[in-house]
């Protein structure tokens, strides 16, 4: 069942160049993932494009030489990733960089059609708490695998085992391939920590008004109506069915690698109850299912929320 992404395609991972010092947790995160993972590792920049120079008839004489741009750059990306590679720890990670010119985020994206996840940095932003993601968004709008976001300060070192990993999980279809990832990537670490969350909107109160307001248009009062008591334990009872049955598929897979598994079934705003397990599990990495355009963005609010907040790797998985 999970086959599909039991493959040897490459880790990608873009870098920017401009401030090496940013990118220094998510190459380590990359360099982890390839190795724990036994896959090779693509690293790549892009040099942005002057197209609209031509144009302006005074600044043609200063348009770059791409040649000698792009060479600058892969001597730049050996220089970046040497420590890494000269790195004892990951000497079994087969590595190859290369460099483009053009627009970052479509290289990017045609990159990771064949690769096995892509792995970017959200840098800290030097005004406000927001980071800065506008590449980012730019991929997972377009990008066709899980792409881990890491935060250039996250605090997290990465273990070969007992992992913690926090799913995120709305629990509708086109989340089912985040589960599907979800299930994959923690049965590839021994004795991981799988925290399961969904958070339903729907509170006693919620619940309350909405029993009120049906029953204001109906005729026959005399009628006995389910308490708005016995309607919430029945909404608690079937969406815990549901997380349970979320996994069923995987179980055999689970099992074998040891992982443990624990529901957490929250009643309120999804990002603010998120945040409680995150502060009760303490998750090495996240993982949220991408929404589909219809939800106004490329990953959904939840999931954009938690990529401005969690300190460590979070990985949008397309619903594709």
């Amino acid at each position: 069942m999970l086959n599909k992404y039991s493959n040897a395609n490459p880790v990608l991972l873009p870098l920017a160049l401009e401030k090496s010092k940013d990118e220094t947790r998510a190459t380590e995160f990359a360099f982890w993932l390839a190795s724990s993972l036994k896959r090779p590792l693509r690293v790549i920049h892009i040099v942005p494009n002057w197209e609209f120079i031509p144009m302006i008839p005074s600044l043609r004489s200063i348009v770059p030489n791409v040649t000698k741009e792009l060479e600058t750059a892969k001597a730049q990306i050996q220089k970046t990733i040497q420590s890494f590679t000269n790195n004892s720890l990951y000497s079994d990670v087969e590595v190859n960089t290369q460099a483009y010119y053009g627009e970052p985020a479509k290289w990017i994206s045609a990159e990771s059609a064949s690769s096995s996840f892509t792995v970017m940095t959200a840098q800290q932003s030097k005004y406000g708490f927001l980071r800065k993601v506008a590449t980012v968004y730019k991929v997972l709008a377009q990008c066709q695998g899980p792409v881990a976001v890491v935060p250039s300060e996250t605090p997290f070192s990465y273990p070969a085992k007992n992992l913690r990993v926090l799913f995120a999980d709305d629990l509708e279809d086109h989340t089912m391939e985040a589960a599907s990832f979800t299930a994959w990537f923690v049965s590839r670490f021994k004795q991981s920590e799988l925290a399961h969350a969904h958070v339903t909107p729907i509170t006693p109160l919620v619940l309350e008004r909405s029993v009120q307001l049906a029953m204001a248009g109906t005729q026959n009062s005399g009628e006995n109506y389910p308490t708005v008591q016995s309607l919430h334990d029945k909404l608690l009872e079937d969406l815990t069915e549901t997380m349970a049955k979320r996994f069923d598929r995987w179980g055999h897979e689970l099992e074998l690698s040891g992982t443990k598994y624990k529901p957490y079934l929250l009643q309120g705003h999804p990002g603010e109850e998120i945040d409680t397990v995150r502060k009760k599990t303490n998750p090495d990495i996240e993982i949220y299912g991408q929404h589909q355009s219809y939800h106004g963005n490329a990953f959904g609010k939840v999931a954009f929320e938690s990529m401005m907040a969690a300190d460590c790797p979070v990985f949008i998985v397309p619903y594709k």
